[in-house]
């Protein structure tokens, strides 16, 4: 895994043969983007911190 954050703008993903990468903005507890696969798009992305 890679990634980085730069305000409320983050980026990361994997290294290797299957490359995916997902983008996106973080608000509050949760983010949200679209990730490509191989460079191709792949589709909506959301994840929300448990409390």
């Amino acid at each position: 895994m890679t990634g980085t954050v730069h305000g409320k703008t983050i980026t990361f993903g994997t290294v290797g043969t299957a490359a995916i990468t997902y983008s996106g903005r973080v608000s509050g507890d949760s983010m949200a983007g679209t990730y490509r696969l191989n460079g191709s798009l792949g589709g909506p992305w959301s994840a929300t911190r448990a409390k």
